[in-house]
C-alpha cells in the first residue's frame, strides 16, 4: 500500500498520504527486523549441534541488530511526531495546508535524527569490547549493554505515553468542528480519517510495544509479556537437544573464563 501511494502521482502530491505511507513503511521495517532475527536464529539452531561462538562485533553487524537499535526508540519518537503533526493540523489548518510535500519526510527524518545519539552510543560500546565472545544467535540484549537496552525502552515508553494525551485536544477540536460546521468538506473528511488512522497506529503501539516494555522492565520476561508482545520475544529462547542439554558450545564458557582470568 505504501509503495502504491508513493508511486501514484495523485497520492504522492498529497502530503497526508505521503505521511501515512512513510508510517506504513516504518512499520514494515519494524516487522522485518523480527523476520530477519527469527530467520537467523532458526538457521543457527538447525544447522549447528551447539550454538557457535562469535564476537560481539560480528553480532553487531547483523542487519536486524542495527534495525532494532535504531527502531526501538524511533517507534516512540515517530508516534510523538505523528501526534504533534495532527495537533498542528487541527490547531493551525491554514498554516498546515501551506506546507510543502517535503514536510512528511522532514517529520520522519527528524524523528530518526533524534535516535542518532543512542545509535552512536551503541556503536561506541560495541567497539570498546568488539572481540568479546557471544553466542552465535546474536541476540540484541547480548550485543549491547543492559543499561543501553533500558534506555532504548525508556525512550519508547516515555514518547508513546506523552503522545497519547495529545490526541485528547485533537478529538475535542474535531468534535467541535463537526458540531458547529454541519457539513464537512472532502478535505476535512480525509484529514479526520487520516487522524483516526494514525491515532489507531499509536494505540496499537501502546498496547503491543509500550505495555510489554513496561512489563519487561518491571517484572522481566514472563508469560504476560509474551502475550502482549505477540510472542516476538520468543526468539530469546535457546532450544535444547534434550531436556537439560542446552545447545551452547563449551567454547563460550572457556573463552569467557580466559577473559575473566586475564582481566583479573
Amino acid at each position: 500500500m505504501a509503495c502504491v501511494i508513493l508511486i501514484t502521482p495523485r497520492f504522492v502530491k498529497q502530503k497526508e498520504y505521503v505521511l501515512l505511507a512513510l508510517n506504513v513503511l516504518f512499520d514494515a521495517l519494524f516487522g522485518l527486523q523480527y523476520l530477519l532475527a527469527g530467520t537467523h536464529l532458526l538457521t543457527v539452531t538447525v544447522t549447528n549441534e551447539y550454538l557457535p561462538v562469535t564476537t560481539r562485533l560480528a553480532c553487531y553487524t547483523k542487519l536486524y541488530v542495527q534495525l532494532m537499535i535504531v527502531l526501538t526508540p524511533a517507534m516512540g519518537v515517530i508516534a510523538l511526531a505523528n501526534a504533534l503533526d495532527r495537533l498542528y493540523l487541527i490547531t493551525f489548518p491554514g498554516k498546515y495546508h501551506k506546507l510543502t510535500l517535503a514536510y512528511p519526510f522532514f517529520v520522519v527524518g527528524g524523528a530518526l535524527l533524534c535516535c542518532v545519539p543512542t545509535t552512536a552510543t551503541a556503536f561506541v560500546t560495541v567497539i570498546s569490547s568488539a572481540s568479546d565472545p557471544e553466542l552465535g544467535n546474536c541476540l540484541v540484549q547480548d550485543t549491547i549493554p543492559k543499561w543501553l537496552q533500558f534506555l532504548l525502552r525508556i525512550i519508547r515508553i516515555v514518547t508513546t505515553v506523552v503522545a497519547i494525551p495529545l490526541y485528547l485536544p485533537i478529538i475535542i477540536k474535531i468534535k467541535k468542528m463537526l458540531e458547529t460546521s454541519g457539513a464537512v468538506g472532502n478535505t476535512q473528511k480525509k484529514e479526520i480519517k487520516l487522524t483516526i488512522t494514525i491515532a489507531l497506529i499509536t494505540i496499537n503501539q501502546l498496547a503491543l510495544f509500550t505495555i510489554p516494555d513496561i512489563l519487561i522492565l518491571v517484572i522481566g520476561q514472563s508469560f504476560t509479556f509474551f502475550v502482549f508482545n505477540l510472542n516476538k520475544g520468543a526468539q530469546r529462547t535457546q532450544f535444547p537437544l534434550e531436556p537439560g542439554q542446552p545447545r551452547v558450545s563449551p567454547r563460550l564458557g572457556q573463552e569467557c573464563s580466559k577473559k575473566d582470568a586475564s582481566a583479573s
